[in-house]
């Protein structure tokens, strides 16, 4: 996996990744920072057969940014039968904080199929 200037690199032989490490070591200058712990709000834990990945600490980081952190859970978490307006309401007074939450919360549909619907 390639994000911008950083490379996972992901295999169940450790031979064939040393392989391409050298290989990318000999065309470019790369720095090998070992097992990844954290990529892309996506938390890996390693044993020594398998890789378990979760999103705990990007969730946690979502409430805490949003001051959710202590909420207690909730059957249907949207509120039913209100009447939105945009001449009746205020509007936000800082936007970006808004779009950024929205942001995180489709990059963590995109990863969760399972909470697609509720985040949508």
């Amino acid at each position: 996996m390639v994000y911008v200037d950083d490379v996972l690199i992901v295999s169940d032989s450790m031979t064939e990744v040393v392989t391409i490490k050298q290989h990318l070591h000999e065309a470019f200058t790369i720095e090998d920072l070992g097992l990844d712990k954290y990529v892309l709000g996506i938390e890996l834990i390693h044993t020594t057969k398998e890789v378990y990945m979760n999103q705990r600490k990007y969730i946690l980081d979502i409430l805490a940014d949003t001051g959710l952190i202590g909420c207690k859970t909730a059957n249907t978490p949207k509120i039913i039968k209100v009447d939105l307006t945009t001449t009746t309401s205020n509007l936000l007074p800082d936007q970006s904080e808004y779009r950024r939450l929205v942001g995180r919360l489709l990059y963590l549909a995109f990863t969760r199929p399972d909470i697609t619907f509720v985040v949508q």
